[in-house]
Parts: C-alpha cells; structure tokens; sequence
C-alpha cells in the first residue's frame, strides 16, 4: 500500500456497518466512528480494535394476554386488547386475548423494549402495562382489571332489648371482595355507605353485603350492583345481640337446695328478664358482653323466711354452636 492515511471500512451480514464516510474523523476508535491508520514506508500499521453491534432483531413474537376481572378473577371475555397499535383477537373462553407483533428495539443497543398493552371494556377501568415482545417467542400475560364503582347505601339498627351501642362500630363489607375496592362507613345513626363493583350491560353483579360488630350476629344481605351512581336499600338492616345461656345454681344459707315450689328464681336486672329454680338450677338467656346484675331468691323451709344472693357477671361466648356462660354458686342469706 502506498504511504498515507487510510480509512478503513467494517460490513458483516447481521452487524451494523461500519463504513468509511460517516463520523468523526478525529476520533479514530470509537464504535461507529471512521477508523484511521497511517501507512509509513516499509512499517506494518496495526488498526485499532472494533467492536460491530448486530443489527435489531425485530422478528415478530407472540403474547397471549388473559384478561381478569380483579373481584372474583372471573374471565372478562369483552374487552378490547391493543399491544401498540396492533389489535389482540379472542383465543379462549377464559378471557385470553393473543396478538403477534414485530419486536420493539433499541437503536443503539438492538435489544427488545418494552411496548404497552392497552386494554379496555365496560364497567372496568382502562388498564395498561408493559411488555416486552420477544423475537420468534411466545409469552403469556396475565392482566387483573379494576372494575368501575357504585355506592350502595342503607339503614342498620339494633333489635329492641340489646345492649347499648355505638352504631358507628359496625363494620360494612362486600364479603369475597378485597377491602381495597370495597370501603363502607357507619354513622352513629346508623346510616352505611359502601363503595362496591358495579354491574355492566351484561353482567350483573350479584354481591353479599356484611355487617358485623362485636357481641353481635353478623348479618348477610344480598345486593344487586347499580351500574352507576347510588341505590338505597328498601329496608333497614338488623343486628341481633349474640346470647349465652347463663347457668349455674343456687344454695340456701344451710347448705340445702331451695323447693321447686315457691317463689325460687334468678332475674337479669337490667332485662327484667327472669327464670325459675329447677333443683336449685337455672338457665337463663342473656346478651353477650353486657354487665349485668343476677340476682337469686330462694325461700327456705327451714327458717320459714325468703334469702337473696346477688352478683355481677358479664357474659361472654367460647363461639360453639349453643354457649354457655356458668357461674359460680350462689349462696343466699
């Protein structure tokens, strides 16, 4: 070769070229720039390391996107699924949507990036996220959709004879629905407002309403979703205080047992709500977690004159299908 400056070209099948009029000739080793030697008279000139990118692999890839409805992961079988700007078309009953795509990538690296999934459908919220199509592959996505809200709203109250109670304690809820869709609010007068899935043009929402407070039997209403705005259930809803049966027995100051006949009972003050002696037992329906007062009068043969025994319980329930709350014994004097 003759004496000189030479600027040397790189080109392989699949690798981007670098050739001999682009870039900037005072950078002499940088990828993509010229490369440069200088020839001397009777040197070997040794040229500069390159390193060639391979060109962007954009071979389309495949991805099944299965759509879920996030309450109850049922199939949402009416959505519209766009990957870019391509169109998925149904490929299953279980809400599985497949699109095939030419790979996205980038320039300077030729490596796959992300691309959106757009998807829509009635009574859900538009939901996107990305994926990153794969050349000459196939993935599977699955997307969870939030539906869109309603408001149900109503009465509850407690049944006549129940402990006083603080209404706003009640907890309102959609049962098999996450807490994170679903937020219900008590007033102290007993006004609820809960926020719940709504229905769609073709499918309706068939949900269970649960209200439930301490001492107190959960109640479970169903309710059919709006498919926007608010409805207001008709009737109101009540929770009935959860009971034990409070037993135990009874002792004259003697030790002996009061007759069956007489006036040998126990009565709930507060309920004025009483039971006979029975052998100098009793059982006797009483409220859970309310402090009440027993009292016990027995009459006793013996000194011909009435005793009494009084004490406070506050009954509490071991959650079986008939509690029992026992008391101690009591003696009259």
């Amino acid at each position: 070769m003759y004496m000189g400056n030479y600027t040397i070209g790189y080109a392989k099948y699949g690798y981007k070229t670098i050739d001999t009029t682009q870039g900037d000739p005072q950078n002499r080793t940088a990828l993509g720039s010229q490369v440069r030697v200088y020839i001397e008279s009777g040197q070997t000139a040794v040229a500069p390391a390159v390193n060639m990118v391979a060109e962007a692999d954009t071979t389309p890839g495949t991805v099944n996107i299965t759509v879920l409805d996030l309450t109850d992961a049922a199939p949402v079988k009416e959505a519209t699924v766009l990957l870019g700007s391509f169109a998925a078309t149904p490929s299953g009953p279980e809400g599985r949507y497949t699109v095939t795509v030419p790979t996205a990538v980038d320039q300077e690296t030729g490596q796959p990036v992300p691309q959106n999934v757009q998807i829509s459908a009635d009574g859900f919220q538009d939901t996107a996220r990305p994926v990153t199509v794969v050349p000459k592959s196939t993935q599977n996505v699955t997307v969870l959709l939030k539906p869109g809200m309603a408001t149900v709203t109503g009465f509850v109250m407690t049944a006549p004879g129940s402990p006083p109670t603080d209404l706003a304690k009640i907890s309102v809820k959609i049962q098999n629905v996450g807490a994170e869709l679903t937020q219900g609010t008590v007033t102290q007068a007993g006004t609820f407002t809960i926020q719940v899935p709504a229905s769609t043009a073709t499918r309706t929402r068939k949900l269970t309403l649960e209200l439930s407070m301490l001492n107190f039997k959960t109640a479970l209403v169903p309710v059919i979703a709006p498919v926007t705005g608010t409805t207001t259930l008709p009737q109101g809803i009540t929770l009935t205080a959860e009971t034990v049966d409070v037993t135990g027995e009874v002792r004259l100051s003697d030790g002996g047992t009061p007759p069956d006949d007489g006036p040998n009972k126990v009565l709930l003050v507060e309920l004025g709500r009483q039971a006979p002696l029975q052998g100098g037992r009793y059982s006797v329906k009483a409220p859970v977690g309310q402090t009440l007062t027993l009292q016990a009068t027995a009459f006793n043969k013996a000194t011909n004159r009435l005793e009494f025994a009084q004490t406070t319980i506050v009954p509490t329930s071991d959650g079986s299908q008939s509690p029992v709350f026992s008391v101690p014994t009591l003696v009259t004097k």
